[in-house]
């Protein structure tokens, strides 16, 4: 499966591709949704004082060295060269 057709399928985003295959991704718990939320707050609050990226949460990632993958990370950092 392709990552055009993963997006085309209906709740494509709570599903991650793995080796061209769609692995749906489980509902944090809410011990696992409480650090993340307080994760992304620091993060966010570091890169916009630091000017040095943004900081994003459940957002899907293409990897250029592996494009049969895209992955949903609870967080991410997005340097601003990028």
């Amino acid at each position: 499966m392709t990552a055009e057709e993963l997006y085309a399928l209906p709740g494509h985003e709570r599903y991650e591709r793995i080796n061209g295959e769609p692995r749906e991704r489980p509902l944090p718990n809410p011990e696992r949704a409480f650090v993340r939320a307080r994760f992304a707050i620091e993060l966010g609050v570091y890169s916009r004082q630091s000017r040095s990226g943004v900081a994003l949460v459940e957002r899907s990632f293409r990897i250029r060295s592996a494009p049969e993958r895209m992955f949903i990370p609870d967080v991410a950092f997005v340097q601003a060269e990028r």
